[in-house]
């Protein structure tokens, strides 16, 4: 038996005795979730959210639930209804603003991370993640039909994606000064400095050989592979 198998077993017995409490029911729905259960998880979350109309986290966990089950719109309304309850919790943003960016939707998600970062300043993945989203943003566009595409290396003479790639590099710097044992920033910025061409390649593999020595599951094969080229599949990125 699993560790969430016990935990289920164990909020089904809190259930039975109390079957009022939101918490037991938004903890199990957890479990559920890790499990890969998400519609059992959601109905868990329905039942937190029933006892507990402002249960923030019912609503947090919930929208990740239905984002798996590839129904992020209604996702999206359960952090909208988390921040509309609780506008001051940091959780939220970093988890809405998380959602964006992994659909690619940079502008909003820099707006979810700028409100994380006014509410917890010194929260050094809160600029990993920003910057991430700066970066996507110049590297990758989503044509009408919802196909997306590596723009690849990055002239210096576009203002526009410079500008975003520039932002993208005060924000890794910041994660790293903030962390400085930051893997993940460290590993973001060396693939920032990758798409601005051979010129800055030392510098990118800097940047990836202190990744790796602060976590090796980054590995050092990917700046070993050469130039990303226009159109190719998206290249690896942490968060």
């Amino acid at each position: 038996m699993s560790d969430y198998e016990r935990e289920i077993q164990n909020y089904d017995e809190a259930i039975r005795l109390n079957p009022q409490v939101a918490d037991a029911y938004s903890n199990r729905g957890a479990a559920y979730h890790h499990m890969g259960q998400y519609e059992r998880a959601i109905q868990d979350y329905n039942e937190a959210i029933r006892f507990d109309p402002q249960h923030i986290e019912a609503y947090n966990n919930r929208a990740y639930s239905y984002g798996a089950l590839g129904q992020t719109e209604r996702g999206m309304q359960d952090f909208d209804e988390a921040i509309r309850l609780a506008p001051q919790t940091p959780l939220t943003y970093f988890n809405r603003g998380l959602a964006y960016l992994e659909t690619y939707q940079h502008e909003q998600a820099i707006q979810n991370f700028d409100e994380l970062i006014r509410l917890a300043p010194q929260f050094a993945k809160a600029y990993n993640l920003r910057g991430l989203a700066y970066f996507r943003s110049c590297i990758y566009q989503v044509t009408a039909d919802g196909v997306l595409v590596n723009e690849g290396m990055i002239d210096i003479d576009d203002e526009l994606r410079m500008g975003m790639l520039g932002s993208a590099f005060k924000d890794y710097d910041e994660a790293i000064r903030l962390d400085p044992q930051f893997a993940s920033a460290y590993y973001n910025r060396g693939l920032a400095y990758h798409h601005l061409g051979p010129v800055h390649a030392e510098l990118s593999i800097q940047d990836y050989k202190e990744s790796v020595r602060l976590d090796p599951q980054y590995g050092e094969s990917y700046y070993e592979e050469g130039p990303l080229l226009k159109g190719t599949v998206i290249p690896p990125t942490s968060q």
